[in-house]
């Protein structure tokens, strides 16, 4: 993976660079951060997901408007025959509204962020005001393995899943061709484990019904040792 500059006085590469992605035209972006760095994928829908947060965010206030004009409104009943229909209805619209209101809060982008000072891995979400909302905090020595899946289909789109836990509980960082998936790996694995004494290869889950033979990979590119 390519490294962009880091940038101390803003905590952040201003123009960072990423690893292309196969025919689907995605990438993996690194941004340096003052405490680690941040991975975002790059897929070109950043507009798409601005504009469907503000959609998003019309709706919920047009659920409460609804709510209140079912009470507000000249001519509205209050009835015996109707009002347990516009209780339900009220109950219905005001829990959209905070539905939604809460995913135009929250944002639509995902990111892994790898603190190398507090030795954690966390994954938060990021609206279009770039304000975060943190979804998990896996501490490094929590997790037991960084590894790929290859998934069945015409596809054939790699998992890069993290295995982490006592109970070994599995969780997906990314979703993409497997020359990208496997070149992210390589840098996460050198940050996850810095104190292995031999890298260790990335293990290719195949989602079949028997064994496939995994594919060959070429040799791991060591991380700057600034960056560590």
């Amino acid at each position: 993976m390519i490294l962009s500059s880091d940038q101390e006085n803003q905590g952040r590469s201003m123009a960072p660079s990423g690893t292309q992605g196969g025919s689907d035209g995605g990438m993996i972006v690194r941004l340096e951060r003052g405490w680690g760095y941040s991975l975002v994928r790059e897929d070109g829908l950043g507009r798409m997901r601005m504009r469907t947060e503000i959609v998003v965010r019309v709706g919920s206030v047009l659920c409460f408007l609804g709510m209140a004009g079912l009470w507000l409104l000249p001519g509205s009943t209050f009835s015996l025959t109707v009002l347990g229909i516009k209780a339900g209805l009220s109950i219905a619209l005001g829990l959209a509204g905070l539905g939604l209101g809460h995913l135009a809060e929250r944002g639509l982008a995902r990111e892994v962020q790898v603190d190398l000072q507090r030795e954690q891995l966390r994954l938060v979400w990021r609206n279009r005001k770039s304000d975060t909302r943190l979804q998990t905090v896996i501490g490094f020595a929590e997790i037991g393995s960084v590894f790929l899946r290859c998934l069945p289909g015409a596809g054939r789109l790699t998992q890069l899943n993290l295995r982490y836990g006592r109970t070994g509980e599995v969780l997906t960082l990314f979703v993409g061709p497997e020359r990208l998936m496997r070149e992210v790996w390589y840098d996460l694995n050198g940050d996850l484990h810095p104190d292995a004494s031999e890298p260790v290869q990335p293990t290719r889950v195949v989602a079949a019904s028997r064994p496939v033979a995994g594919t060959p990979v070429a040799g791991v590119r060591r991380l700057p040792g600034a960056l560590r």
